[in-house]
């Protein structure tokens, strides 16, 4: 309960960049097999759990994947430069 009180604090306080890497961040910590995850989830399911648009989620993925910080092959995402990631949630 305390975690997620402290999740929803952190983003309600951050831009949609900073939401939606917080989001993949605590998804590939917690939830999945380190940085291959995100197989069986909507990209409407990721944009409601980082509290932004379906159309910001699909902005950022294109962004992140042409500055080759996550790969998208098929529906699973893959980080590839998670210490990026982690200053990018850092920021936020």
């Amino acid at each position: 309960m305390v975690l997620l009180t402290r999740s929803a604090l952190i983003l309600s306080t951050r831009n949609n960049h900073g939401k939606f890497v917080s989001t993949l961040l605590y998804l590939s910590d917690s939830k999945f097999d380190g940085t291959d995850f995100l197989e069986s989830i909507l990209r409407k399911d990721l944009a409601d759990l980082a509290s932004i648009s379906l159309e910001s989620t699909n902005k950022i993925l294109l962004q992140l994947k042409h500055e080759k910080i996550i790969e998208i092959k098929n529906k699973n995402i893959r980080i590839l430069k998670s210490e990026l990631i982690k200053r990018l949630s850092s920021a936020g």
